[in-house]
C-alpha cells in the first residue's frame, strides 16, 4: 500500500478548502483517508493571507516512513522548510530577457556542434580500427560450429568485439562425451 499525502477538496462551487491527509493512493481524490494532517485555504483573505495549518510532526512522521507527498503538498511542505524546494524546470526560454535568451541558444548551440564533432572523429576512429560493422551482428555457421568445438568465438558487435569461451566439460555419466 503506498501511501500518499495529497489535498482533500471541500468547500463550494468557486470557493474551494483543502484538507491535507494522508492516504491510500488507490483511494478517491475525496474518498477515505488514513490520518488528517493539516489544511490549506488558497483563498486569500481580505488581509490577502493564505491560511495554511500544517500538523508538522505528523508530517514528518508520514515521510519517513516513505509516504509520497503529492506536487502541491511538497509545495506547502517546502515554504515551511519541511522539505527542499522542488528545482525549477522551465519548459520554454520565454520566461527569460532576450539577451539572456540569445545567449542560452547560442550556448546549446555550441553544446550540439561539440557532440556532433565528438560523434563523426568516434565513427572516424571506428572505420580507421576496421570495425565498421555499423552496430550489427554477423552470425556465420564457422562462428556456430566454433562453439561446437569449445573454441573461442568473435562476434562484431556495435564496433567491438566480443569474445565468447565455451567451456569444454566432460561428464561422466554420459559416456565420458563433450557437451
Amino acid at each position: 500500500m503506498v501511501v500518499r499525502l495529497r489535498l482533500q477538496r471541500f468547500g463550494r462551487h468557486d470557493r474551494p478548502f483543502y484538507r491535507i491527509v494522508a492516504a491510500d493512493s488507490r483511494a478517491k481524490r475525496d474518498g477515505r483517508f488514513i490520518e488528517r494532517l493539516g489544511s490549506y485555504d488558497p483563498i486569500a483573505s481580505k488581509d490577502g493571507v493564505k491560511e495554511v495549518r500544517l500538523h508538522s510532526d505528523r508530517l514528518k512522521y508520514w515521510l519517513a516512513v516513505g509516504a509520497q507527498p503529492s506536487d502541491r503538498v511538497a509545495w506547502l511542505m517546502s515554504k515551511y522548510n519541511l522539505l527542499p524546494a522542488a528545482p525549477i524546470r522551465p519548459s520554454t526560454l520565454q520566461h527569460l530577457p532576450r539577451k539572456e535568451r540569445k545567449e542560452v541558444m547560442e550556448a546549446k548551440e555550441k553544446l550540439v556542434v561539440a557532440a556532433r564533432a565528438k560523434t563523426a572523429a568516434h565513427k572516424e576512429a571506428r572505420a580507421a580500427a576496421g570495425a565498421g560493422g555499423g552496430g550489427k551482428t554477423f552470425h556465420t555457421d564457422a562462428r556456430r560450429e566454433g562453439e561446437k568445438e569449445g573454441g573461442v568465438v568473435g562476434m562484431l558487435m556495435g564496433g567491438a568485439v566480443m569474445a565468447r569461451v565455451r567451456a569444454t566439460l566432460v561428464l561422466p555419466w554420459a559416456g565420458g562425451k563433450r557437451t
